[in-house]
């Protein structure tokens, strides 16, 4: 049995039990003379994958020389392998006595294409679910029950236009992360098309043995569903407006100096801390005054909140239901943290930097994470890479080539805004803006439904903020956030993993605009770099009247 490990890259990741990630160390292993030094103990069965073709090409011979093994017919397997369309060579495909995948290939694509195989293999009802929650799909398979989740995250994933945010995000994705995505889909399909004729083994998980359910109807997967599965994760890492809306609603019903102890960017009592000089600040007239500031604000935004009261409270309570289907707390974004580490060279004992991250993700069933190495090296090509993969997406989010090591937390900037929008007349067609009316953009969305008639809705978009989430005669609410603007976000997954220095990592990171991470990055030459990338909003009118944490 072969691991088909090179240049360092561990056979193994260490996970931290709850926490989804374990330790990357960069630089060669210690014991790694060129060849494998993981035993056959160590591993699992051997597959092989091979591409649809003639077998006089290769697809029915595989041979010793090529790693193959004769599953067993009991396994349902063909003989000559799992098929997917479009392979340039044979893959050998192994998983290691921990589970983890590992993928030796010819090319880039092929690597994908397994990988999308696999991970439809062991998590297509989570990816199923995933791709149908982030383009308002769910009631196709649960039915009316899922049809006000379904509204609200389309209109919420979709640009300031009412343009569907997967389609537009794939239009700003490179050709190298189009190809790669094209493969992970053509790799799914194969699995959905054994599963659909029971060879391989392949059938639905349980999940879908419900009655419940139209499982009779499962699409195949397209590039697009893996996009969307990428601004589910986007959403969830970067978009506050919930926490927003519930502070706005407390705002407008408690007293304005409990709401200014509560809600103000004042401390609500005097903390004796020690100056760099021995001085020691207590209760002094500066701090009674800038109390008494605050206060005055807080007045001031409780008179100019008051008047939309009922709006943002059946806003916030829209938001909340929808953060609850989804298993969220509605404070969810402010009550964790998480934290990421580097040990420079000289704090070690071998002399090599190490990276661990912990981004306090939480423990689920299935898991979040996938771990897979990705390697085609061996082969003349430039990946080999380990991590956590995201089920839905190819390549991985967090891990470590033979060259850097990457790891990413949460890093809690403020990437949305929800805005009072005033309409010109009762058509509601216009709203005023900076002295002027701006038009109102309308789109029309259908759903399907199973088991019953389709439903459709007309969105409405004003286009310098965002989505119209609630509204009621003359006043609106409107949600501007970043992530309605993602374009290039794509790139870094495929890039990250090809990346040879920090300055290569940094340049891969320059791709990402709400992901909301804190990326910390090491090198072979034991550089260190911190990136806390995303596009954070310039808020010119921010003020202690206009609090960005209110709308």
């Amino acid at each position: 049995m072969r691991s088909f490990l090179s240049g360092g890259v561990r056979a193994w990741w260490p996970v931290a039990v709850g926490l989804s990630l374990g330790l990357a160390a960069c630089g060669n292993n210690d014991n790694n003379d060129g060849k494998n030094n993981t035993t056959a103990s160590d591993m699992g069965s051997d597959m092989v994958v091979v591409a649809d073709m003639p077998t006089d090409q290769g697809g029915a011979d595989m041979g010793a020389d090529q790693g193959g093994v004769d599953m067993g017919a009991d396994m349902g397997v063909r003989p000559e392998g799992v098929l997917i369309p479009g392979l340039s060579a044979a893959v050998q495909v192994s998983f290691d006595a921990r589970g983890v995948l590992h993928v030796n290939c010819q090319t880039d694509a092929d690597c994908y294409a397994a990988q999308g195989y696999f991970h439809a293999r062991d998590r297509f009802a989570q990816m199923d679910l995933r791709r149908r929650f982030a383009r308002g799909r769910v009631a196709t398979l649960v039915g009316a029950l899922a049809i006000d989740t379904d509204i609200a995250m389309r209109r919420l994933l979709t640009t300031r236009e009412g343009v569907p945010l997967e389609e537009a995000a794939w239009e700003g994705a490179d050709a190298e992360t189009k190809a790669a995505f094209e493969a992970y889909t053509r790799g799914v399909n194969a699995w959905l098309d054994d599963m659909r004729n029971e060879r391989n083994g392949a059938k639905l998980s349980g999940e879908y043995q419900s009655p419940l359910l139209a499982s009779d109807t499962i699409p195949d997967w397209e590039p697009l569903d893996s996009v969307a599965s990428v601004l589910v994760l986007l959403e969830d890492l970067s978009n506050q407006s919930g926490t927003e809306l519930a502070w706005a609603n407390l705002t407008t019903q408690l007293e304005a100096q409990a709401a200014a102890d509560l809600l103000s960017g004042q401390a609500a009592v005097d903390s004796n801390t020690m100056g760099a000089s021995g001085e020691t600040y207590g209760d002094t007239s500066t701090s009674r005054m800038r109390r008494t500031n605050a206060l005055a604000a807080m007045k001031g935004v409780q008179g100019r909140l008051r008047s939309t009261r009922d709006l943002l409270a059946k806003a916030a309570a829209g938001s909340s239901a929808l953060r609850e289907r989804r298993g969220k707390s509605t404070f969810e974004f402010h009550d964790k943290g998480s934290n990421n580490w580097v040990l420079g060279a000289s704090k070690t004992s071998d002399g090599r930097a190490i990276l661990a991250g912990d981004p306090h993700l939480s423990l689920t069933n299935p898991a979040l994470w996938y771990l897979v190495e990705l390697n085609n090296k061996a082969n003349g090509g430039d990946l080999h890479a380990s991590g956590v993969s995201f089920a839905g997406l190819p390549g991985m989010l967090i891990g470590h080539n033979e060259d850097v090591a990457w790891t990413g937390t949460v890093v809690f900037y403020d990437l949305a805004d929800v805005y009072v929008e005033e309409f010109t007349d009762e058509t509601r067609k216009k709203v005023k803006f900076n002295g002027g009316e701006v038009d109102v953009i309308e789109k029309e969305f259908t759903f399907e439904v199973a088991g019953a008639e389709s439903v459709t809705r007309t969105f409405r978009y004003v286009p310098h903020h965002g989505p119209v989430i609630e509204e009621d005669g003359a006043s609106g609410l409107s949600l501007r956030w970043v992530g309605h603007d993602v374009r290039s976000d794509l790139n870094f997954f495929i890039q990250m993993s090809k990346a040879k220095s920090i300055d290569e990592a940094k340049t891969a990171l320059l791709n990402c605009t709400a992901t909301n991470q804190n990326w910390v990055v090491i090198d072979n030459d034991n550089h260190i770099g911190w990136f806390p990338y995303s596009k954070v909003p310039v808020r010119p009118w921010a003020s202690r009247q206009l609090p960005p944490w209110l709308p």
